[in-house]
């Protein structure tokens, strides 16, 4: 410690005697309007592909065995980096800092209730449709088809490089996606209802011509609830002569209100006014709303915009209160299951999330390792000290997990929803199956999982860039406040938590199964790779820790289960994220994919459910920590008595 004292005093004393000589030749430092000789380095967006050797491997692991698709699929992700790093990035800074407005009334008092956003969103839909951020995942001759066999997987690639540069037009894609494989659903299996109208908007979600392009959004949310729409929606569908429907209701928090077209929640009011709705879940229908008068675009389809929302991020997305007052809407799927229909769009929001999670989480590592290395503090780059070191790569460890969690889950998601699931019986139907049990499982950990670490690694990004992240026109703290919407939107933690419970038990006792044997899987594929990648230790403490959280699991009660619902969903999602890790670094054989599986499997807390509710761990009880009435004790004090 003296030793390096002394040497930073050396330095500091040079450097005095620099700035003495300079005083001596007439050439102060502080002159006139000068401000000194120093300046910061800004850190410049690069290419997202080109400069990420990590996504790099993960695209010839994936495709690797398809050398066309492969060669495709690298050539379209580095022309989309290129055009990110460039205008695209510009772009995102413009809808920040012109987010939009509503003006309600002209000058001659007539309510018209238009949004206005700037030319740099309204490119963002352009862009859109050019890239196919949707229509690859729903290839057909009519949008060009797609350049490889897993369409769903290169569409995921693709958002999670746009994502941190989409000035949240990610947002809209997300619902527009859900909406198109809603619709989609519905026709194949007869229950749209309405052909020609849902054909029309089908083919506009899903086109890349940015002029007959739609977007659409999603209002489930009211002000009676939340995630629980089936007590909290109070809108209301009377039926007309026509066979179309009249809405009337308040949706409380509509993003994307500039969308074209919505699918909406609503109980259906039986002989029209004359019968009460059904209550509870079982009352909601599925309904499609043209947001404009087809005739008159700039008239709104008996909608009244009450307000926008202030909100703490996402100012560049227009979220609004709106008021249904006789909306002009169509029945789809079966009447009194909305909330099925409708869990479909779920899905696939939430993967856009976990998506949009991942791409933050890239961004972040990207920026504060560059600025690392540019960055001097103390005579030597910030990147030179070992501490610092560490903050990043514990930074990179969890955008990687982030990575391949969504990654891998759309990759299953597309084998499922394009048939390519094996058919017949024995290992590969196996393996089909699997696939269909481990998409509805892992679902709301993706989206919890990734949303919190979003956060969590924001915050420190931003103290890793020091004064400067906490400036505005860094970035970082814009990026910040964006990311803390992505633990509530579809579904905050603990709701996610408890539908990863439904999920085990719809599935009859098929999920864990399957999630163990996907864990397996990865152990067996690590523990066979080259003894020089050390995978040999971080294997033993994955399949040790995963076949103790299983165990507790089956083991503990329902009730204590779902009290600990937050702790078991972040356990599966840590081995899940080690496992996937462990796969990856045995594919690759890459000496920094190796180190990163071991930090991740030998320091993440895997036993944190088990702890919680009492189980054993290294062959130890645990302290029970599970105990409501003390909880309660602790928060409202005299009133739990």
């Amino acid at each position: 410690l003296l030793s390096n004292i002394e040497m930073l005093q050396a330095r500091e004393i040079s450097r005095f005697c620099h700035l003495i000589k300079r005083f001596a030749h007439n050439e102060a430092v502080f002159q006139g309007a000068k401000h000194g000789s120093f300046y910061q380095q800004s850190v410049p967006v690069t290419n997202p592909f080109d400069k990420d050797p990590f996504m790099q491997r993960y695209v010839k692991v994936a495709f690797g065995n398809k050398p066309a698709e492969l060669a495709a699929i690298q050539s379209d992700l580095s022309r989309l980096g290129n055009r990110i790093a460039t205008d695209v990035h510009e772009l995102a800074l413009d809808c920040e800092r012109q987010p939009p407005t509503l003006e309600q009334f002209d000058c001659w008092g007539r309510r018209i209730d238009r949004i206005h956003t700037s030319h740099a969103w309204k490119s963002m839909k352009t862009f859109s449709a050019e890239e196919g951020f949707i229509a690859l995942a729903y290839p057909s001759p009519s949008n060009g088809g797609g350049v490889v066999s897993n369409g769903r997987l290169h569409q995921m690639l693709k958002n999670l490089l746009y994502a941190p540069s989409s000035g949240l037009y990610g947002c809209p894609l997300a619902m527009t996606d859900g909406a198109a494989k809603t619709l989609r659903l519905l026709d194949e299996r007869g229950g749209s209802g309405q052909t020609g109208c849902l054909s029309e908007a089908y083919d506009r979600l899903t086109t890349r011509d940015p002029k007959r392009f739609w977007t659409s959004g999603q209002w489930m949310t009211e002000r009676g609830g939340g995630s629980d729409v089936g007590d909290g929606t109070e809108t209301v569908a009377v039926p007309q002569d026509d066979g179309t429907y009249r809405l009337y209701g308040f949706k409380w928090f509509s993003s994307a209100t500039d969308s074209d077209m919505t699918l909406a929640l609503a109980r259906v009011v039986p002989n029209g006014s004359g019968g009460a709705p059904t209550p509870g879940s079982r009352g909601l229908s599925l309904f499609f709303i043209r947001v404009r008068s087809p005739d008159n675009p700039d008239q709104l389809n008996g909608i009244q915009v009450v307000r926008l929302k202030n909100k703490l991020g996402t100012r560049q997305l227009p979220t609004a209160e709106l008021l249904l007052d006789g909306c002009r809407a169509r029945l789809i799927g079966e009447p009194g299951r909305g909330v099925a229909e409708i869990s479909t769009m779920l899905q696939l929001t939430r993967l856009h999330n976990a998506v949009h999670a991942a791409g933050a989480l890239r961004r972040f590592s990207q920026l504060c390792r560059d600025h690392a290395r540019q960055r001097t503090a103390f005579c030597n780059r910030i990147s030179e000290y070992p501490l610092h070191v560490r903050g990043l790569s514990d930074l990179e460890v969890h955008s990687r997990a982030a990575c391949l969690f969504a990654m891998n889950y759309a990759a299953a998601l597309g084998r499922t929803e394009s048939r390519l699931l094996p058919r017949g019986d024995g290992a590969d139907a196996a393996a089909g199956e699997d696939d269909q049990q481990l998409v509805r499982l892992l679902s709301p950990l993706l989206k919890l999982f990734t949303a919190k670490q979003a956060v969590r690694q924001a915050q420190e990004a931003m103290e890793m860039f020091g004064g400067v992240g906490y400036v505005e026109e860094s970035g970082i703290p814009g990026m910040l406040r964006d990311a803390n919407v992505l633990p509530i939107w579809e579904g905050t933690t603990n709701v996610l938590s408890l539908d990863l419970l439904r999920a085990l038990h719809k599935s009859r006792g098929a999920a864990l199964p399957a999630l163990q044997r996907s864990l397996e899987s990865a152990c067996s594929v690590a523990g066979s790779a080259p003894s020089v990648l050390g995978l040999s230790a971080p294997v033993d403490r994955l399949r040790a820790s995963y076949r103790r959280v299983l165990t507790v699991a089956a083991a503990v009660p329902a009730d204590r289960l779902t009290h600990a619902a937050r702790e078991f969903a972040y356990s599966l999602s840590r081995l899940h994220c080690g496992a996937q890790l462990l796969q990856f670094a045995a594919a690759t054989g890459h000496s920094a994919d190796a180190a990163a599986a071991r930090r991740w499997c030998l320091a993440s807390d895997f036993d944190q459910f088990v702890r919680v509710v009492g189980g054993h761990q290294d062959g130890a009880a645990a302290e029970d920590l599970l105990c409501a009435e003390e909880e309660r004790r602790v928060v409202f004090e005299d009133e739990s008595a």
